[in-house]
């Protein structure tokens, strides 16, 4: 039996990973035989994503051995200034045939729910303080923990380079913007689902309360 590359779903967040990571993701995975989020990966996880040959050699040993579905917005990392670093990680994890999955909404929504999450989080801070140009940050750097998110540099949120920085690391990347989760896209193409299932899985997702809802309009 030939063994698919791994679906790798790195965010980015706030874009209803959570939802589908607790009412999706499980049930999909065990419905057609895919591994969820394996421990080995888990390990990884846990020890914020350092890891040594042996922790990796773990990993890739399961992945050629199984079908496998990872989905974690860290692998992404939140600070867009180390978006390459983290991609990185990823091709080096999974190789360059994984399939990654990259989940996305409209700009200023996902900066709003950015700021409003590292308030939830106790990093209080005006808006015009917490964002900064990339000069700004460049100055600021020195004194900010290298995956920090006490500031934000919004000059880096591009979309145009984050598929940059993936289409010349892998083979397979799809852009699932918000409004396609929904649709099951692109998850129903990657494990070859038909359209009994997906509409079945549509209705779980659609009745599933949603995670993490943030104060974004307060």
């Amino acid at each position: 039996m030939i063994i698919p590359p791994p679906i790798v779903h790195i965010g980015l967040p706030k874009t209803g990973t959570t939802s589908l990571q607790r009412h999706l993701f499980p049930l999909l995975c065990q419905e057609n035989g895919c591994l969820y989020n394996p421990a080995e990966y888990i390990r990884i996880h846990k020890q914020r994503l350092t890891y040594n040959d042996e922790d990796k050699e773990r990993l890739q040993k399961v992945v050629m051995q199984n079908s496998v579905l990872i989905s974690q917005e860290d692998l992404m990392d939140w600070n867009p200034r180390n978006w390459e670093i983290a991609a990185d990680r990823v091709l080096d994890l999974f190789g360059k045939e994984a399939q990654i999955v990259i989940t996305i909404r409209n700009p200023l929504d996902f900066l709003r729910s950015v700021y409003s999450q590292q308030i939830q989080e106790g990093n209080v801070i005006r808006a015009e303080d917490f964002f900064l140009s990339s000069d700004e940050y460049d100055h600021m750097s020195s004194f900010l923990p290298a995956r920090s998110m006490l500031r934000y540099d919004y000059e880096k949120l591009d979309y145009n380079r984050l598929r940059e920085i993936y289409e010349n690391r892998f083979s397979n990347v799809y852009f699932a913007p918000l409004s396609k989760i929904n649709n099951l896209f692109p998850f129903a193409q990657l494990l070859s689902l038909d359209s009994e299932q997906i509409g079945r899985y549509q209705r779980i997702l659609e009745s599933a309360p949603r995670e993490n809802k943030s104060y974004s309009q307060l």
